[in-house]
């Protein structure tokens, strides 16, 4: 067959026989038990019997320890009898969507984790079941594509392709194992919308037998209001299937469970309908002993779609038993899901200040403030992620020097402050920025858990403070991007654009910070570290994509390993801890923090002029709620490769790199950067970065300013452009100066 590997049939020939019992063995050897080798008197029986009680990768070590042993333990003659010599605990078996095809088994016995290849697999998204040790892959694309392999032996084999409908929009795989004959039974459930109408499905059952090796389509049935989904299971020669509702219906009748008799091909369907336990969410089916059980989140009453526990049933003819449920203690981390109640809950305090206690309050100032907290539990919440405490947090925000100039009538969006233990970076906002903020924070929130390297700058929380007969200052609280315990020698706000990004330099505390056209450095990471932060860079760009948010940059200060902590080219060392900390005005934070972008770039300019547009609206985030189902799984480093080479590593904090400057020969991101190297300078660096400034939605007078800008430049030039035009030309710009170091 096309595509076959190095496969050994499951089909055992009866003439196997099993293990010899003790009484047949020969007492030859005994007589010359002294000084001979305990291998050359064990005879084949009793030497596999012996093998057969180490841990199974002991046994598959001990084939490397001579040719006897070897012939041993692959001997299709071991590999069967040694399984019903003793009842080892079963291995664990993961295999994960990762960037490689590869798998992961865990043995109970020794309690240690294997890494297995999958050489058959191209690909990481795949449908996968499993049966007495055997799996069953089928690609995620055309779903057509089948394999079934042994992990631990690493023998593969490529099934026909399976008959029906190519494309589907559902496909769930289930693969049994009969103990007797150890033959295989393989089917696949697929499910597509009959075009046109939402609530009819076409439902179709595919069964692979491999003793016949061929294909069958035993059922095609059309099902009115429920449709198939992509968990199946077979016990006891029946198959089950989850169906979910496309009716609408109560959070009880949402799902169902369908079961069909693959001997006696039982129809239709419908007839076999058994309701499931309550709201269930996530429901998974297994296989226990041929028997069926079935593990799902228990959902909340009142939102059936955020899990309150997790249950597990057994199915009793046509009824369900509860066999166990998680503890109550654990439900917490399930109930931290933010509410529409949530959304729109503030706190409202009134601080008052004695003249006596406050230094800071100018004669005849204002002693009274209202202080409101918006979305309290959400941001208290975010905050716990990072193990903010909340007194901490009160301490350090609300002190008398920062409402004093939080509500000292600056322009919106036009004051930077840092708290006084620098750890948090306060800045005022518009009543239309706070919209945003507020609209986009389910979606941030969840986002946030996901992915815990996320380079988004975090955000902590969202005030309004208004003086007794004054006006609401409105403000947000997010973590210092650049809190180090060393001096930053450079620091850059970066978009990746061109057009209106170069505008007179500015200072702030005797430190320069830099847009595009100034970037005169690369840097040059581990190839994997490099991977895996232009990965999640993607991953924080397809959020603020999907929540409809542009203009936005990426903060990065830059300090020179064993430089002095003084200047480079006569720049005072930038030092966002200082203890001089306070406010920056307007134009020294949108006009440097956020005006300083502008590189070299072949891919990248669309402009950012950010004076040219003080006003934002809210726009329609319909997007957002289908986001979170589009998520992938968060990235991680592997913990042996952290162990050995990038210990402690997190994007964006003190991130080692090696920095190759480039003189006024070479432009970054051009070809002439890259060739002449008599222009460049190597350093080794260290950076800390974050995304910041993420609170601009593309609403109406972003798309007027587009549409006027359009007129004058390149419309792929100018900064107002939609947020997925603004995301992929950051993500080019990022992936320029981030470059892959092959020395490391």
């Amino acid at each position: 067959m096309d595509g076959e590997t190095s496969w050994i049939s499951h089909d055992m020939p009866k003439e196997i026989d099993d293990f010899d019992s003790f009484s047949e063995l020969s007492d030859e050897g005994n007589k010359e038990a002294t000084m001979v080798s305990v291998d050359l008197i064990l005879p084949d029986d009793l030497l596999e019997r012996i093998l057969s009680y180490l841990p199974i990768a002991s046994i598959f070590r001990a084939g490397s320890v001579c040719k006897r042993w070897h012939e041993i333990v692959s001997s299709r003659r071991f590999l069967w009898n040694c399984s019903h010599v003793l009842a080892q605990k079963p291995w664990y078996f993961m295999f994960t969507s990762s960037d490689e095809p590869v798998g992961y088994a865990y043995d109970p016995l020794l309690r240690k984790w294997y890494s297995i290849e999958l050489p058959c697999i191209q690909t990481p998204n795949w449908f996968i079941a499993s049966s007495c040790g055997l799996v069953c892959f089928m690609d995620n694309d055309s779903r057509s594509e089948l394999h079934i392999c042994n992990p631990i032996t690493r023998q593969c084999k490529k099934l026909e392709e399976p008959p029906g409908l190519k494309f589907s929009d559902y496909s769930a795989l289930a693969i049994s194992v009969n103990r007797t004959s150890h033959n295989y039974t393989i089917s696949i459930v697929k499910s597509k919308q009959v075009p046109g109408n939402f609530f009819q499905w076409d439902l179709s059952i595919h069964i692979y037998d491999s003793e016949t090796m061929m294909w069958a389509t035993s059922l095609t049935e059309v099902l009115t209001g429920w449709r198939g989904g992509d968990e199946s299971v077979i016990c006891d020669g029946v198959l089950y299937f989850l169906i979910y509702s496309t009716g609408g219906g109560t959070p009880e009748n949402r799902h169902g469970l369908v079961t069909y008799n693959l001997s006696s091909r039982s129809s239709p369907l419908i007839r076999s309908f058994i309701p499931v336990p309550g709201p269930l969410t996530c429901g998974r089916l297994m296989n226990l002993k041929e028997k069926l059980v079935m593990v799902g989140g228990i959902g909340k009453p009142d939102r059936p779609d955020i899990i309150k526990g997790i249950g597990i049933w057994i199915l009793d003819g046509r009824s369900w038993a509860e066999v166990s449920r998680m503890p109550h203690k654990f439900f917490q981390g399930f109930e931290q899901d933010l509410s529409a109640a949530d959304l729109r809950a503030t706190h409202t305090n009134f601080v008052q200040y004695s003249k006596q206690h406050c230094k800071n309050l100018p004669p005849g100032a204002i002693t009274d403030f209202e202080w409101k907290d918006y979305c309290p539990r959400a941001f208290r919440l975010l905050r716990d992620i990072d193990n903010i405490d909340n007194d901490d947090y009160i301490l350090s925000v609300c002190s008398d020097e920062i409402i004093r100039k939080v509500s000292s009538g600056a322009k919106p969006g036009n004051l930077f402050l840092l708290s006084k233990d620098t750890r948090f970076v306060i800045k005022t906002l518009r009543k239309s920025e706070v919209k945003v903020v507020i609209e986009m924070l389910p979606c941030y929130y969840n986002h946030i858990r996901k992915y815990r390297n996320t380079i988004l700058s975090k955000l902590y929380g969202v005030h309004v403070v208004k003086p007794g007969g004054g006006v609401k200052a409105y403000f947000l609280v997010a973590r210092n991007v650049l809190k180090s315990d060393a001096l930053m020698h450079r620091c850059y706000d970066l978009k990746g654009s061109l057009q209106g990004r170069k505008g007179k330099k500015m200072r702030i505390r005797e430190k320069t910070i830099h847009k595009e056209s100034d970037l005169d450095f690369l840097f040059y990471i581990e190839p994997l570290v490099r991977h895996r932060l232009l990965a999640q860079i993607k991953h924080d760009c397809a959020f603020l994509e999907a929540v409809g948010i542009m203009n936005y940059s990426l903060l990065l200060g830059l300090r020179i390993k064993g430089s002095p902590q003084g200047s480079l080219e006569g720049e005072t060392a930038f030092s966002p801890d200082s203890p001089s900390g306070g406010s920056i005005d307007s134009r020294c934070f949108n006009n440097e923090l956020t005006h300083q972008s502008s590189i070299y770039s072949k891919r990248s300019s669309i402009s950012s002029n950010r004076e040219s547009v003080d006003s934002r609206s809210s726009s329609n985030i319909d997007s957002r709620d289908s986001f979170q189902e589009n998520q992938v799984t968060e990235l991680s480093f592997g913990e042996d490769w952290l162990q050995n080479n990038s210990s402690n590593i997190k994007f964006g904090e003190e991130m080692s790199a090696r920095g190759v400057r480039i003189t006024k020969e070479g432009k970054v991101g051009s070809k002439s950067c890259h060739g002449n190297s008599r222009s460049r300078e190597y350093h080794d660096v260290s950076l800390c970065f974050g995304i910041v400034d993420y609170f601009q939605d593309y609403g109406v007078i972003k798309r007027i300013e587009h549409a006027y800008k359009s007129l004058q430049f390149d419309s792929k030039m100018i900064a107002a452009v939609n947020p997925k035009a603004y995301s992929s030309r950051f993500q080019d710009f990022m992936s320029d100066i981030f470059q892959a170091d092959d020395s490391l």
